[in-house]
């Protein structure tokens, strides 16, 4: 009995064997995913662009579309989305946009950073004689006043036109960020930031390791230069925006209001009048040696001449200008110099938004033009390091 139970022990084993290879044998079939056709991705660096790519690739899959990565260095990246186009979509941030809604130069058919490879070939309008997207750029460098409601809206209406005929980019992911500061400080503004807010802000009490209740403090890089004309980085750049002032400012929605200047008439398109405040006195020079003086229309003017000649050409717009009276200055536009007319620019209007210069203390010595000024004066090396503006101050 006990040999006959074994016998039959050992036969349920081997057809327990023989079912398990035969499942071995026949594995489930699993189907591999359709492709309908492949996109070559292009992406540089790591973080989250990359992290990015791979979600895209994830959600792609599943509408029949393959997404190839290729992670290149950062020349490579430049060149590829500048001058060749050798792929079918990436990620970039373009930030900032500045003061202006005018993308020419992004947007356009022959603007360096056209990554789209947009051709007005690909919406030519018969009767405006190029592309739609084309007309809007051109027309909107057209409109004057830069700040009205008209070209504010025309440029509402290419934006809708571009996003849904052109729609050459889609939003993706925008990483979030944090400012942090005390909740006894009332009256700051995130937007319109510290220097707008300034005058505005009070603290409640103190907060920990808070001594006064007068004083402000501000954690930021080095900084290197303070003349706006040569400074390039954020840290010096908001230290002479709080010693210096604009003739213009721009609020946290880009709407325009005077500042230095009490008025900016249009004469005609290509001719403006820009009235300064009057009794605006400069704070003193760091040795002391100019305290009596006030500003007028030889610092707007020599402010303007140092943008244009010989050391950032920003006003490119500008060909003429013309002092009136002491606190009067006509400038004269010309946006298009193959033209036999001069033509309008709008950005004239963000480009005279520069902190004024001290013509008083940077114009002691002049070139052997007898116009220019020479920079090697020992008053442009502390300016560099000790910027001084009008600080708001009205003279009594």
């Amino acid at each position: 009995m006990r040999g006959y139970q074994s016998k039959i022990l050992t036969s349920i084993l081997v057809v327990l064997v023989l079912c398990t290879n035969i499942v071995s044998f026949y594995p489930q079939e699993v189907k591999s995913p359709t492709y309908y056709f492949t996109l070559d991705g292009l992406v540089s660096g790591g973080g989250t662009r990359v992290d990015a790519f791979y979600l895209m690739r994830e959600h792609l899959a599943r509408a029949g579309i393959l997404l190839s990565i290729r992670n290149v260095d950062w020349p490579t990246y430049v060149g590829e989305i500048i001058a060749f186009y050798n792929f079918d979509i990436t990620l970039l941030a373009l930030s900032g946009g500045g003061k202006d809604p005018d993308f020419t130069g992004v947007y356009n058919e022959n603007g360096s950073l056209n990554l789209f490879g947009y051709h007005t070939s690909m919406d030519w309008d018969d009767d405006l004689g190029t592309g739609e997207n084309e007309w809007y750029m051109k027309e909107g460098l057209q409109i004057i006043p830069p700040d009205s409601d008209e070209r504010i809206q025309h440029y509402w209406d290419w934006q809708d036109y571009l996003m849904d005929k052109i729609c050459p980019i889609l939003p993706t992911f925008s990483p979030r960020f944090y400012t942090a500061y005390w909740a006894n400080l009332n009256g700051y503004n995130v937007s319109d930031g510290i220097l707008q807010s300034w005058g505005k802000m009070s603290w409640t009490g103190l907060h920990e390791g808070q001594e006064s209740v007068n004083e402000l403090v501000i954690t930021d890089a080095a900084w290197w230069d303070l003349n706006p004309l040569f400074e390039d980085d954020s840290s010096s750049r908001f230290i002479s925006e709080a010693c210096m002032d604009p003739l213009i400012w721009y609020d946290s929605d880009l709407s325009v209001h005077p500042h230095l200047a009490e008025s900016i008439t249009h004469i005609n398109d290509t001719h403006v009048r820009i009235k300064i405040r009057e009794g605006i006195k400069w704070t003193s020079d760091p040795d002391g040696n100019y305290t009596n003086e006030y500003l007028d229309v030889d610092d707007v003017y020599f402010t303007f001449y140092c943008w244009i000649n010989p050391y950032e050409p920003t006003f490119s717009w500008l060909v003429d200008m013309k002092k009136i009276d002491n606190y009067t200055l006509d400038i004269f536009i010309d946006g298009d110099p193959d033209l036999l007319r001069n033509q309008p620019s709008n950005r004239y209007l963000s480009d005279i938004c520069k902190r004024i210069l001290p013509e008083h203390y940077l114009n002691q010595t002049q070139l052997h033009d007898g116009i220019t000024p020479d920079i090697t004066h020992p008053s442009w090396r502390k300016f560099a390091v000790h910027c001084f503006g009008t600080g708001y101050v009205l003279a009594e």
